[in-house]
């Protein structure tokens, strides 16, 4: 098992996690289940989009496949979309997820046990797959199963996007770290000193051009391990000078439902229940679509603090 530099309490007498160190981020996880076949079919793919889930949330993975990410599933798609889970600890679970992937076959499980504070292990896993197995695709995603993300939209903007040195979602500065013991996002001394984080972009669904995630896992190696996924690709990107744009349409929050603001408008909205998008999705096909150009605005960070 990879090395963690975190502890559940300031008070466990380990070591202060460091800034810098030499090779001890270690990313060679094996592979339960494998998709080598999913980029081989398409030498055109505009985006690879990687949809972080667990174990247990069939019910979110099917409603995805039928909803929203529909369209990763033609062979002449410009998407292509996989599902990222670590192992459960009930092996019964475990064998269900098989019979699951030789039914869609978008499922990669990787070795490690599936919970909140592997997520960056979890991310760390995904570019890495990308840059093994589908380095073809000119952007990365990374997102959440209980998302709502406008594919159509998104792979529209993109057409617009700068096509190296990019990284973009919902944004922002320069953040301090939460030192509150009851958060769940609580950040010791022990686990990062300084008091800012560098500029970042939400885990609920950021886009990072290929080379980007080539550069990230050359510089991942010596960055020590920190649990929240999206601070930790924040401390790769400021190794070698990447600044996160904040996009139009990108939110990390739940965004009020209206049909045709989600068909136009709305890139991402965060905690979208499974039934409710189940249910409004007719409606939201239905809506015509208003955009004649790619909606790529880049809008200043939001005030965080």
């Amino acid at each position: 098992m990879n090395q963690a530099y975190y502890d559940d309490s300031e008070e466990l007498g380990t070591t202060n996690r460091p800034e810098y160190c030499n090779g001890c981020f270690n990313n060679n996880f094996q592979l339960i289940i494998q998709q080598f076949q999913l980029c081989k079919s398409n030498d055109r793919i505009r985006l690879l989009m990687f949809i972080t889930s667990t174990p247990n949330n069939k019910e979110s993975r099917v409603v995805i496949r039928k909803t929203w990410a529909a369209k990763c599933w033609d062979p002449n798609s410009v998407l292509k979309c996989v599902f990222v889970l670590g192992r459960s600890k009930n092996s019964s679970v475990n064998m269900n997820l098989i019979t699951e992937n030789k039914t869609y076959g978008d499922i990669i499980q990787i070795d490690f046990m599936d919970s909140y504070r592997n997520l960056t292990y979890k991310t760390m896993s995904s570019f890495k797959w990308a840059a093994e197995y589908c380095s073809n695709a000119h952007y990365v995603m990374k997102t959440d199963d209980d998302m709502y993300v406008n594919t159509e939209l998104i792979t529209q903007m993109l057409q617009a996007a700068p096509r190296g040195k990019f990284v973009g979602g919902y944004c922002w500065d320069t953040s301090k770290p939460n030192r509150d013991h009851s958060s769940k996002w609580f950040v010791s001394y022990r686990m990062f000193q300084k008091p800012h984080f560098p500029p970042m972009c939400s885990g609920t669904g950021y886009i990072l051009s290929m080379d980007v995630v080539g550069r990230i896992l050359m510089e991942s190696p010596n960055i020590p391990f920190l649990y929240l996924e999206d601070v930790y690709v924040s401390l790769c990107l400021q190794k070698f000078g990447i600044i996160p744009k904040n996009l139009l349409g990108f939110s990390n929050t739940y965004t009020w439902f209206d049909a045709c603001s989600y068909k136009n408008l709305v890139m991402t909205s965060h905690k979208v229940p499974s039934q409710m998008l189940k249910d409004s999705w007719p409606m939201i096909q239905d809506c015509p679509c208003k955009n004649v150009a790619p909606m790529y605005i880049v809008l200043p960070y939001p005030d965080n603090e």
